[in-house]
C-alpha cells in the first residue's frame, strides 16, 4: 500500500462518531467480485474514478478451514485518491465504509492492512493509520518488520489492524490517545521544545492551504466579524502541523467531519443520555464514558471554570498551546473559540454546566458563534476551491497584514 498512501495521508483523521460526509459532486460505487470488494469514487465533472479503495475477503482461517463470520478478517489491499481530491476526507470516507460494510453486513471482526512506509518519513504513515483506528500488531517472537528496497528509497512493512468488535470488554481504538494523561503529556511537550521557530506568514506559506485559509479568512470578513476572528479562520488550521514530522513538507488541513477525540474534556465522563442531546453516537459515548471513568485521569486540573479544564489531544489543542506559550496578544475569546469549537454541542447541550464558573457563559456564546460560522460559512468557503487553487493578491495583502498585527514576531512552535 505504499506508494498509493502519499496520496490520501492527508486526508486521514481518527473519527468515533458519525458519519464522514463526502462532497456533494461525489459519489460511491462498490463492486463486488469474488472474495474482492471495490469501492470506487466517481465526480460528476470528470470520467473515471477518481479514487478507490479495494479489500480482500477472508472466509478461512491459517489452514484453510471455513471460519465462522465473526472470526473472518477482512484485509485492505489498496487505497488511493487523486491528489485534485486532498483534504476533503475521501480516503477516510472509503475506510469508514470498508469497515463499516465487514461490520456490519459480512459480520466481520477486524480488518488487516501493510503500510508500506517510507524510512525517510519514519512514523508519518503509521502514525496517520493510528488516528484512522488502526493499530500496529505486534511481530511474533520480538521480530523486525519486512523491509523493501527500491534504489535508494527503503520502505518498512507494518502490519495493523482496526477491531471492528468487541474484543476482551471494548472495541479498541486508541484509546490511551483521549485520556487525560496523554493530553497533559502531549501539552507539556509542546510548552517545553521547540521544533521550530518561524512567524504566522511563514507557516501559512509551508501549510500548503493558503488559498483555502485566505477564503476563510474573507467567509469571516463578508459575515462583518472582527479582524481578530478574521486571523482566527487564517489560522485555524496551522494546528496541523502537530502531525508534520518534517516542516519542509506542506500539511494540508482536514477539512471535515468533527472526530469523538475532539468533542471530549480528558477525564471527565458524561451521561449517555446529555451526551446523545449533542448529537453523538449513543454507544460511542457510553463507550467513552465508561474508559474515561475508569482510567483514574481525574485530577485537580479539571476544576469547575472553563479555563480548567484539558480536552483531548488535538490540532486545536496544539495550536491554543502555541498561541499561549508564545504570550501573543489576543483576546481571551479567541482563545476559547480556537479551543472549544468542536465541544459545542456538548456545552450547548449543557453536558458540561458542572464545569462552569460565573464569567464562562460569555465565552460559551462565542464559541457558538465561532462553531456556527465554521459550520455554515468557513468550512463551505474552503471545500469550494481546490488544493492547488492561488489565493488572489488582495487576500495575501490581507493575511500579511492580519498576520503583522496579531503575531508580529516569530513564534516557537
Amino acid at each position: 500500500m505504499g506508494a498509493d498512501d502519499d496520496v490520501f495521508e492527508d486526508d486521514l483523521k481518527m473519527t468515533g462518531c458519525g458519519a464522514v460526509a463526502l462532497p456533494p459532486n461525489l459519489r460511491v460505487e462498490r463492486q463486488e467480485c469474488g472474495k474482492e470488494v471495490k469501492w470506487l469514487v466517481f465526480h460528476e465533472d470528470k470520467r473515471g474514478a477518481q479514487g478507490k479503495l479495494v479489500a480482500q475477503l477472508h472466509e478461512c482461517g491459517a489452514a484453510g478451514e471455513p471460519t465462522r463470520a465473526e472470526e473472518r478478517q477482512g484485509f485492505i489491499k489498496a487505497v488511493s485518491v487523486r491528489p485534485k481530491l486532498r483534504g476533503q476526507n475521501v480516503a477516510l470516507a472509503l475506510l469508514e465504509m470498508c469497515k463499516d460494510f465487514m461490520r456490519d453486513h459480512l459480520g466481520y471482526c477486524c480488518v488487516l492492512l501493510e503500510a508500506e512506509e517510507d524510512m525517510a518519513r519514519f512514523g508519518k504513515l503509521v502514525g496517520l493509520y493510528e488516528r484512522a483506528g488502526f493499530e500496529v500488531v505486534d511481530m511474533p517472537n520480538g521480530s523486525s518488520f519486512k523491509m523493501l528496497y527500491n534504489g535508494d528509497e527503503t520502505y518498512r512493512v507494518v502490519p495493523m489492524r482496526c477491531n471492528l468488535r468487541a474484543q476482551g470488554g471494548f472495541l479498541v481504538s486508541q484509546m490511551q490517545r483521549l485520556s487525560l494523561v496523554h493530553a497533559l503529556a502531549k501539552r507539556e511537550a509542546t510548552r517545553s521544545s521547540t521544533r521550530c521557530t518561524i512567524s504566522i506568514w511563514d507557516a501559512l506559506s509551508r501549510s500548503g492551504g493558503l488559498a483555502r485559509a485566505t477564503s476563510r479568512m474573507r467567509a469571516a470578513e463578508s459575515c462583518g466579524h472582527p479582524d481578530w476572528v478574521q486571523f482566527l479562520a487564517l489560522v485555524q488550521h496551522l494546528g496541523a502541523f502537530s502531525r508534520q514530522g518534517d516542516w519542509g513538507q506542506p500539511v494540508a488541513a482536514v477539512e471535515g467531519a468533527d472526530s469523538l477525540s475532539d468533542l471530549w474534556l480528558a477525564g471527565m465522563p458524561a451521561t449517555t443520555a446529555q451526551a446523545a442531546q449533542a448529537g453523538c453516537e449513543e454507544a460511542s459515548i457510553k463507550l467513552m464514558g465508561e474508559v474515561e471513568a475508569n482510567s483514574g485521569d481525574q485530577t485537580e486540573l479539571q476544576a469547575p471554570h472553563l479555563d480548567g479544564v484539558q480536552p483531548v489531544w488535538s490540532d486545536d489543542e496544539y495550536l491554543y498551546t502555541v498561541f499561549e506559550k508564545n504570550a501573543c496578544v489576543l483576546p481571551s475569546a479567541f482563545l476559547h473559540m480556537l479551543r472549544f469549537r468542536r465541544l459545542d454541542k456538548l456545552l450547548q447541550a449543557g453536558v458540561y454546566d458542572k464545569i462552569l464558573g460565573p464569567g464562562d457563559r460569555s465565552a460559551l456564546s462565542w464559541v457558538h458563534l465561532y462553531a456556527q460560522l465554521w459550520r455554515n460559512a468557513l468550512l463551505p468557503a474552503a471545500l469550494a476551491l481546490n488544493s492547488d487553487d492561488p489565493a488572489s493578491e488582495q487576500d495575501l495583502l490581507r493575511a500579511k497584514m492580519l498576520a503583522r498585527k496579531f503575531a508580529p514576531e516569530p513564534l516557537a512552535w
